[in-house]
This record gives C-alpha cells, sequence and structure tokens, in this order.
C-alpha cells in the first residue's frame, strides 16, 4: 500500500535581493519554517521564499490541517498586509502540495481560509503528483 503523503505551507516570495531575513523580520513576529534566500544555491532559487508550514504529512485530512495552519497565520495577518504594504511585489502563496498513493484525499477551503487568503492578497496553489 502506498500512502498519500504532502505538506502545506504559506509562502513570501519574491525577487528583490534586498529583502533579506532581517527585513522578514522587521515586519513579522512569526519565525519560518524555511528559507531560502535568492540564488543561495547558484541560480536557485529563483527567488527568496520564506515559508512556514506543515511538512510530511501522511494521509492527511487536508482541510484540517489547512485550517491549523491558516489558524496560525490568521493572528498575523495585519503583519502581513503591513509587509505587502511596504513591498507590493512580494506574494503571498498558500501551498497545497499532494503525492498521491493508495488514500484518495479529499481538498477543500473553509470560508475562513478563503476570507484569510483574500484578506492579505494572496493565492493559493494546488499541485498534485502521482507517488506511484
Amino acid at each position: 500500500m502506498t500512502d498519500t503523503t504532502g505538506k502545506i505551507y504559506f509562502a513570501i516570495k519574491t525577487e528583490d535581493e534586498t529583502l533579506d531575513l532581517d527585513t522578514f523580520k522587521k515586519y513579522l513576529t512569526i519565525e519560518p519554517s524555511k528559507y531560502n534566500p535568492m540564488r543561495s544555491r547558484g541560480n536557485v532559487p529563483v527567488c527568496t521564499i520564506w515559508e512556514y508550514g506543515i511538512y510530511n504529512m501522511i494521509n492527511p485530512i487536508y482541510y484540517d490541517e489547512i485550517e491549523r495552519l491558516v489558524g496560525v497565520l490568521q493572528k498575523h495577518s495585519s503583519e502581513f498586509i503591513q509587509f505587502k504594504t511596504a513591498y507590493p511585489e512580494i506574494e503571498y502563496v498558500l501551498e497545497i502540495v499532494i503525492y498521491i498513493g493508495d488514500e484518495t484525499p479529499g481538498l477543500g477551503f473553509s470560508k475562513q481560509t478563503l476570507h484569510f487568503v483574500s484578506a492579505i492578497d494572496a493565492i493559493i496553489d494546488c499541485d498534485i503528483y502521482n507517488s506511484k
């Protein structure tokens, strides 16, 4: 049996090379799960990526996990809005990655999640792969 695995995370992406981790910390009180500066490994990543997420999920109930993640992020909504006001070129992404195994996951978004995404001017991106 092949497990369905995945991860969900909120990413802040920018091609502005002047935005370093200290700049993020100036606006955000939440610490990232991952931070990769632009071109920190040669030509990749092609942009700076700040992430906060839930990783290595096995046969998750995506709806519940997204709610849990958004519940944490919502407390920082005003910080995200202020950051985007100061740096309008940054992009906010709620990323859902699913590697489909034998367990077929459902994917849905509550009004709370959709309101949060809209309020901070973010997008939702879902990547679905076959892990078999």
